[in-house]
């Protein structure tokens, strides 16, 4: 007879706590796996994954993690456990079973045994493609608005109040004459342009951040070598919808040229406007000057007519 009353109790334990590790595997939001180090296989696969990517858990327990990966980041070295580290963070593309591509974020880390050889791999997967395409989107945004800079020699910011960062490009730099390792400000922008100018855009400013989404006005600048500039600011102001300020993007561009036709032209109208009101007054005088010797010949003629 063998006391085996502590081992009943070690397997009771060992066996509730793979209920609890199986519990906490499949029950969590993310992406959870486990996979061997040898083969590379799928042994194990929560819901969450089979959700992301849109296999069901026979079909992934015969798969590896790259024949989930796009070919292109397989074949550039993009694995997670490239270089056989014991914990590895990456961003990594899947193809869903549907052919549908999603981002993920990956956290791998790798189990060894006592004689530290790897035995398996126990990998976290976070879907985070509403992020990604956000990115993309942001950077088709800032693409486009480059194209324009370089049409129209635009200077593009970007204020990207949640993160807490601002861009500004290097035309935006060149436009305002600011040195380019200056970092820039409101204040700093605020004292560029001309004082007569200031107040006016500074309440636009704060009436945007207010209530508004769309910025669109002209003011004036002092440059340090091309002098005063006139410059055109139109851009858009995001927001949640809790209306809170999300995003503030938009370009700057000078419109100097514009506004010196624009006062040449007003120039021509004033020119116009006085050689037609010289004209009406000289009419004005020419009347009455014959008005006054016409007077008595028109009175003979209907004397005349009387006889």
């Amino acid at each position: 007879i063998t006391d085996i009353d502590a081992m009943v109790h070690a397997q009771n334990a060992l066996r509730e706590n793979e209920a609890q590790f199986r519990a906490m595997f499949e029950a969590a939001v993310v992406g959870q796996t486990q996979a061997s180090a040898t083969t590379g296989l799928f042994t194990r696969v929560n819901h969450r994954f089979c959700d992301m990517t849109g296999y069901a858990e026979a079909e992934l327990l015969q798969m590896r993690p790259r024949d989930l990966m796009v070919p292109a980041d397989v074949h550039g070295g993009l694995l997670p456990l490239e270089g056989r580290k014991d914990e590895v963070f990456r961003e990594i593309r899947f193809l869903r079973k549907d052919g549908k591509l999603i981002w993920v974020n990956a956290a791998v880390r790798l189990l060894r045994d006592e004689d530290n050889k790897p035995t398996q791999t126990i990998t976290v997967y976070l879907d985070i493609t509403p992020r990604k395409r956000a990115e993309e989107h942001r950077q088709r945004i800032l693409d486009g608005l480059s194209l324009a800079q370089e049409i129209v020699a635009a200077g593009i910011w970007d204020f990207d109040f949640v993160g807490d960062e601002m861009y500004f490009s290097p035309a935006y730099y060149d436009l305002y004459g600011f040195p380019d390792s200056e970092r820039l400000s409101f204040e700093r922008w605020l004292k560029c342009i001309v004082e007569e100018d200031r107040d006016r855009v500074s309440d636009a400013i704060r009436q945007l951040y207010k209530s508004g989404t769309d910025w669109n006005t002209e003011f004036r600048i002092e440059h340090p070598t091309r002098g005063q500039r006139w410059l055109a600011s139109v851009g858009r102001l995001e927001r949640n919808q809790e209306r809170r300020r999300t995003r503030f993007t938009g370009m700057d561009i000078d419109i100097t040229e514009r506004k010196q036709m624009e006062a040449q032209l007003q120039d021509y109208v004033n020119v116009l406007r006085n050689s037609d009101r010289r004209k009406d007054e000289f009419l004005a005088v020419l009347g009455h000057e014959l008005r006054n010797p016409l007077a008595p010949i028109v009175t003979t003629l209907k004397l005349m007519a009387m006889r």
